[in-house]
């Protein structure tokens, strides 16, 4: 299939996967806590299938700034939102090989597309940036001595 990146089996641990979240996730206004619990769903079958030495749960998107939207409903979306990402933080803190990539602060002058919902493509840059950081800093060799 074009597009797809096929990794050899022995290699998948190497890497980090990513749980993603998109704003219909806020929209949707499913209780925070039971959509943080949904959120592990679909992490423990990549857990069980690839045992992967990461598993990075995205943040639901800041729509706080999705200009699009009218205030107050802006405001309420962001508070949503809010409460969202702190179920989903609280239920990774004892969660090994689990954790949490936030969205970079996004405000209505920088990081937001045209549209006033999607990120722009410098939205997204800075994102994937911060997401491959995590990835590739949790793959790293440890430099810790041999004791």
């Amino acid at each position: 299939m074009a597009g797809r990146v096929q990794v050899p089996p022995d290699h998948v641990g190497r890497f980090g996967f990513e749980v993603g979240v998109v704003a219909n996730d806020a929209t949707g206004l499913c209780a925070p806590l039971k959509w943080a619990r949904w959120q592990t769903r679909p992490a423990e079958i990549i857990d069980l299938r690839f045992a992967p030495a990461l598993l990075v749960h995205s943040a639901a998107p800041p729509m706080h700034a999705c200009l699009v939207l009218p205030q107050p409903l802006r405001w309420f979306m962001g508070q949503w939102a809010k409460q969202m990402n702190q179920s989903l933080a609280g239920m990774l803190i004892d969660q090994a090989g689990r954790t949490m990539h936030w969205h970079p602060e996004t405000t209505t002058t920088a990081g937001m597309a045209a549209d006033g919902i999607h990120p722009s493509s410098e939205g997204y840059a800075v994102w994937a940036d911060g997401l491959s950081r995590r990835i590739l800093a949790a793959n790293a060799p440890s430099t810790k001595p041999a004791a």
